[in-house]
């Protein structure tokens, strides 16, 4: 992995090369990626590779990106006028990575007006879907893209920032106290900031996003309405235990021979399951489990949606606070470049020294940018999150940074407890439990009851209607024999003279059927219910060593994170203090101005990687609670 000097050089090499390197680029990823898809233009076409080159060209790798070697294709959906200016663009398919995900669709907005196929006069717009390779071998090429080497280094037009606007439109945060003369003083000062606490309004106001995030998120949508559906299947399950009551009536009227009649009947008609081997029971219980297996699957999904929540939260104001710091030191280069200048104009120095000055004030310029890429990826992460059409407003201004009395054996114990993967793989058995006891129960007889009563009524008009009583009762009893079943019942009816009938009707009816290979099914579903039941067992072992290798890695990045927290915090107030000395020789003239100039790059370098170290500690530590399952207070 390339560090931030060697991809500083790097950079400083090529860049009177860069057209070059981007042609190259351009090749390496063409030959990486995949074909577009549009319209009736052939995916081999020349405008076809016209449009990526344009594209690549303005391609935006963020350095965030490239130093975790995040990689992936985008394929972005592009709305083209007939002028190639892009009227919407939007994700046809992500990369999984929401950082790539907004840098490709920055990159296209960059790169507009887009060509046009030659000899399109349609009237109608075009639409376009093209995908867009990251690889990480690019990232050097990428990092210089679009860099001059110029006190006016300027950022690709669609950034919302211009030379004296220096973030966007948020509230402004507080610069550190680690910045050249300036008192230690502040959230980013000395070794004590790691003593103070995280404050409760930032935490509540990560509490408040993290709602927003988990309420707007669609799979956690999907998995609610999935809990509403497991609802209903329980309140099914219930009904087929109690008998199932129907009301039937009708009423007719017409005539015979010219003369009119009337009949209407009424009855109620009940079915009752009486006996089927604890069947119901079990298919009762598995409902309720798989309604309680739905809502842990929201849990988990409302833990990882937290999780992400809580990283780009922590990576956007690491980001502006990073930003706020760059502009003190800006401040102070430029009183350098004035400085210099004056005297270089009045003949007191070689242009060796100013050249020197120049280069140093440009290599800050081009960091300031960098975060500003940065910050703005941020920013478009954040609001993906919470899935938000506007910018959230975010009022937390700074991080800070506490010493946590953190055990692993505890945070093993926390995360085997509230990890809902592992409340899921328990479930999971007792669903398969339940369904082993349904199959084993299918092999029992079952008894069915069934009944009805009513009245019936029918005459003539110029009769008497005459009331009589009809009832049925029968009894079914059903038992599997091997993979046949054997049915037999006995029903009994008593009914009274319909119209147009004389006498009434009684009988008791048996019956005895046997179905033949019918239920080979049965063996096959007894079968499976069993091997389901072993997977779950072993899925359930497999979770167990899964969470807790999760936790204690969890741990260990947090206890990495520390170190390099407290090692990028000491070198950067060893910075600020080496920047405050050669400052004050430099006025005494006992060092040169180009040396002042670089002790604030370097200063500028460390504080990059102290609020990168920063946000990376918070993040380690929310990784730890999502590996805990939220079940540690921290």
């Amino acid at each position: 992995m390339l560090t931030a000097r060697q991809i500083n050089r790097i950079i400083s090499q090529n860049l009177m090369r860069r057209k070059p390197l981007i042609h190259l680029l351009a090749f390496f990823v063409l030959a990486c990626g995949l074909p577009a898809v549009f319209g009736n233009i052939e995916p081999n076409s020349a405008y076809l590779t016209l449009l990526q080159e344009k594209i690549y060209s303005q391609l935006i790798y963020p350095p965030k990106a490239a130093v975790q070697n995040l990689e992936g294709i985008v394929k972005i959906k592009l709305l083209l006028s007939n002028d190639g200016r892009i009227k919407n663009i939007d994700i046809a398919q992500s990369s999984g990575y929401p950082l790539l995900d907004a840098a490709a669709i920055l990159s296209a907005r960059n790169a507009s007006p887009l060509p046009i196929p030659q000899g399109y006069n349609n009237s109608k717009d075009l639409q376009v879907i093209v995908p867009i390779t990251y690889k990480n071998s690019t990232a050097v090429q990428d990092l210089s893209r679009n860099i001059n080497v110029s006190s006016e280094v300027g950022l690709p037009p669609s950034l919302p920032f211009n030379r004296n606007q220096t973030a966007p439109a948020q509230p402004r945060v507080k610069p550190p106290s680690s910045l050249p003369t300036t008192k230690t003083a502040g959230s980013a000062a000395g070794p004590k900031a790691l003593q103070k606490p995280v404050t409760q309004e930032t935490e509540d106001e990560i509490n408040r996003f993290m709602n927003i995030a988990v309420k707007n998120n669609e799979p956690s949508q999907v998995a609610r309405e999935e809990i509403e559906l497991a609802q209903i299947k329980v309140m099914e399950a219930v009904r087929n235990i109690y008998p199932a009551i129907k009301i039937l009536g009708y009423n007719t009227t017409g005539e015979v021979y010219k003369v009119e009649y009337e009949e209407r009947e009424a009855k109620v008609q009940l079915d009752q399951p009486i006996y089927y081997g604890d069947r119901l029971r079990n298919t009762y219980l598995q409902a309720k489990t798989n309604l309680d297996i739905t809502k842990k699957n929201y849990d988990r999904l409302r833990i990882d949606t937290m999780n992400k929540t809580e990283t780009a939260f922590y990576n956007l104001v690491a980001a502006r606070m990073n930003l706020a710091a760059k502009d003190v030191i800006k401040e102070e280069a430029n009183e350098i470049v004035d400085q210099v200048q004056k005297l270089f104009d009045a003949g007191m120095i070689i242009p060796l020294e100013l050249t020197s000055v120049k280069n140093w004030y440009n290599q800050i310029i081009f960091q300031m940018n960098g975060i500003k890429q940065d910050l703005f990826m941020a920013e478009l992460t954040f609001k993906q999150v919470l899935n938000a059409q506007d910018n959230p407003f975010i009022s937390t201004d700074e991080l800070e940074a506490k010493r946590l009395d953190l055990k692993l054996e505890d945070c093993i114990k926390a995360g085997l407890q509230h990890r809902p993967e592992l409340t899921l793989s328990e479930l999971m058995i007792k669903f398969q439990e339940y369904g082993q006891r349904i199959e084993k129960g299918k092999n029992s007889f079952t008894v069915d009851l069934s009944g009805s009563y009513g009245y019936y009524e029918g005459a003539y008009k110029t009769e008497s209607m005459r009331d009589a009583n009809n009832w049925y009762v029968g009894l079914k009893v059903s038992k599997p024999w091997g993979a046949s079943t054997i049915n037999s019942s006995i029903t009994s009816e008593s009914s009274q003279p319909r119209f147009g009938q004389t006498s009434p009707t009684k009988s008791t009816t048996g019956n005895f059927e046997l179905n033949v290979m019918d239920n080979i099914k049965r063996i096959y579903d007894r079968k499976k219910s069993d091997i389901d039941l072993h997977r779950s067992i072993s899925d359930k072992d497999q979770t167990v060593k899964t969470i807790t290798f999760e936790v204690q890695d969890a741990f260990l990045n947090y206890q990495k994170a520390l170190l390099q927290l407290n090692a990028t915090e000491t070198e950067m107030e060893f910075r600020r203090k080496e920047a405050e000395l050669i400052k004050i020789r430099s006025r005494v003239a006992e060092v040169a101005l180009s040396n002042s100039m670089e002790s604030l790059y370097n200063l500028c370098d460390a504080q990059t990687k102290y609020f990168q170290a920063l946000a990376n500690y918070h993040i380690s530590l929310a990784n730890l609670k999502k590996a805990c399952g939220y079940g540690i207070r921290i």
